[in-house]
């Protein structure tokens, strides 16, 4: 079947992703300045939640100035007390030959607290508060009163939201186009679906499929791929303590990786636009934000101006809309150490909660910040997406203004064979997946 010849539209862009790009490298720093610098940008925005949900009849108090049984309003950052977390005591029971703690998929127990910390002081929380809905580094007010025992009784909850937008922009565009995101190519692994690869590329490059849905391809404007490209099995965290002859056929295997990965994203560039992350198995640094990969890992499609290596998390506008995202490492963090159950119930709460990676840095790596806290949502998405996550889903969540948010869940290909398109217009999603009978399912 031959191939539908087109031009495709391209859709007005701009990189918004400047505050995650590192202007210097230096690790020796402390991470309590990202902290203090977190809570300081919520207070202004919680002061005006505050005053929008209980008026002006409670105080806003420090927590060093509480008085027993008064009520009054908090403001704080959440430290989680977790008795399964990871911690340093794995490596001693390790170096001492002890019997180590099992692993854990996920760090909860009914036995963790919740403590609220400020400037000075932290205090534990009771009452109309759950621990399993909450992780370390959320920055919240609380209405309630401090107990004869020095506890502090929540009554109700007001968290942070989005940045309120006054007068929000009303979005439309004159023609149909779509958004593609695919996350997990999973390249190296061994067990590469490079068949399933291949017929994904000449899909959205209008070189396969019927007419029906090559009409619909030729209307995707720009695809940004979300992270994991590389397998893990190309990393070998222990590589440093191995002699040379017992890493070369990992070497080798993580070389001819890049190169598929530079081939696949060549064909691709040349046919539309394409945006790629780092994900936590990629060749860039470890903690977040990722910085993009480096032009030397990809010359061919380095040389497109179609080509945009960017970074993780990534912001961005397209069509006039907002779109956010990260390659799953927020997401997977949350779930690990809350008991919320769906990508998407996540990052609702990321969303509530107005931080793309609360866990960073307690239970998530991120560069020592002093003077800024790059992960507070400067603005309110129209599309949020999160990759590399176990199936595709959507939702709309929306803020306290009622601004909707597209929240979109990326399975990973390597699994699903699955990508998922999304209208610029209209946010709505749909999949296209490959390697099965029925291609789109609709949403």
């Amino acid at each position: 079947m031959e191939a539908i010849r087109y031009e495709r539209k391209e859709l007005a862009y701009e990189d918004l992703s400047s505050t995650f790009k590192l202007a210097d490298r230096d690790f020796n720093k402390q991470y309590a300045g990202i902290y203090a610098v977190r809570l300081l940008k919520f207070q202004s925005l919680l002061e005006a939640r505050v005053e929008k949900k209980w008026g002006k009849q409670y105080d806003i108090k420090k927590l060093v100035d509480l008085v027993p049984n008064e009520k009054a309003i908090v403001f704080g950052i959440i430290y989680k007390q977790q008795e399964l977390k990871p911690s340093i005591l794995r490596e001693v029971s390790d170096e001492h030959q002890l019997l180590p703690l099992p692993p854990k998929t996920r760090y909860i127990s009914e036995n963790d607290l919740l403590i609220l910390e400020d400037e000075l002081q932290r205090i534990l929380l009771v009452g109309n508060i759950n621990a399993g809905d909450f992780v370390t580094g959320v920055v919240t007010a609380l209405l309630g009163h401090e107990d004869d025992s020095g506890k502090f009784i929540v009554e109700e909850i007001c968290p942070a939201n989005m940045p309120i937008m006054v007068n929000p922009e009303k979005h439309h565009i004159q023609t149909t186009s779509y958004i593609a995101f695919i996350s997990g190519l999973d390249l190296g692994s061994g067990n590469d679906s490079l068949l399933l690869i291949q017929e994904m590329m000449f899909t959205l490059m209008g070189k396969a499929g019927t007419p029906h849905i090559q009409k619909i391809m030729s209307k995707v404007s720009r695809l940004i791929i979300a992270g994991n490209s590389l397998s893990s099995a190309t990393q070998d965290r222990d590589i440093l303590d191995k002699a040379k002859y017992l890493i070369r056929n990992n070497m080798a295997a993580s070389v001819e990786a890049v190169q598929q990965l530079d081939d696949i994203v060549f064909q691709l560039a040349s046919s539309m636009t394409v945006d790629l992350m780092p994900g936590a198995h990629d060749p860039a640094n470890f903690v977040l934000p990722q910085q993009p990969l480096h032009h030397c890992l990809l010359p061919q499609s380095s040389e497109l101006s179609t080509f945009h290596a960017v970074s993780n998390p990534y912001n961005c506008r397209i069509g006039g809309r907002l779109v956010m995202g990260n390659s799953g490492q927020p997401v997977l963090d949350i779930l690990k150490n809350s008991t919320l159950e769906h990508p998407l119930d996540a990052m609702e709460k990321s969303l509530e909660w107005g931080h793309i990676c609360p866990t960073a840095p307690d239970t998530l790596g991120c560069y020592p910040y002093i003077h800024d806290d790059p992960f507070i949502f400067p603005t309110c998405p129209d599309i949020y997406f999160a990759g590399n996550q176990e199936a595709f889903g959507d939702r709309i969540w929306k803020t306290a203004e009622g601004h909707p948010v597209r929240l979109v869940s990326l399975p990973r290909f390597s699994e699903s064979g699955t990508i998922v398109i999304v209208d610029a217009d209209t946010t709505e999603c749909f999949t296209l997946c490959f390697g099965t009978e029925d291609s789109f399912v609709d949403h």
